[in-house]
């Protein structure tokens, strides 16, 4: 008689989840309102002022003003001059009996003898002055302002789990094999 032995091992079956820890962060943020300084600078240019009616009054150029103010009192000093001399010419002929002839008459009008001068002109130098002003300026501060938002964190845990169970049961089965066969039926 021969025995037949067969045999299964029970297997084991484990199912697990991991732990999960999901922490939501929220970063700290800074917000920064900045308003930036300005300057503002003004600086007004000199002016310079460069006065040459000395100068062009030497050469007998004058500005307008001048101009007719001066031939204005030329011809107030002609005038009176011509005034006198026409004058002078009749109270001469009232004396022709004293001697006085046209002849000295006509002498007083043969004019004067011309004196010539070289100058350099002009003979003053332009006036010259400058107006200056200061600089002007404006400085505006700049400013910063900041806000601060903290983090967070929430806290999301999810346990881990363990499952064990058979997965396979184990068994012994023993079986016999007789040679003998028995063929009465």
């Amino acid at each position: 008689m021969q025995l037949q032995m067969t045999s299964q091992l029970a297997l084991i079956g484990i199912e697990s989840t991991r732990p999960l820890l999901q922490p939501p962060l929220v970063k700290p943020q800074l917000e920064l309102q900045i308003e930036k300084p300005q300057l503002e600078i003004h600086s007004p240019r000199p002016v310079l002022h460069i006065d040459q009616t000395q100068c062009f009054a030497d050469m007998n150029k004058r500005t307008p003003a001048a101009f007719a103010a001066y031939y204005a009192s030329q011809g107030w000093s002609d005038s009176f001059q011509g005034i006198a001399r026409l004058a002078m010419e009749g109270d001469s002929l009232g004396r022709i009996e004293n001697n006085y002839s046209l002849i000295d008459l006509a002498m007083q009008d043969l004019g004067e003898t011309a004196d010539f001068n070289v100058t350099a002109i002009p003979k003053q130098p332009p006036r010259v002055w400058a107006d200056t002003y200061p600089v002007e300026f404006n400085f505006q501060r700049g400013t910063v302002k900041g806000t601060l938002h903290q983090n967070k964190t929430e806290g999301n845990f999810q346990r881990g789990q363990v499952n064990i169970y058979i997965r396979q049961q184990n068994y012994l089965k023993i079986d016999w094999i007789d040679s003998k066969v028995d063929r009465i039926a």
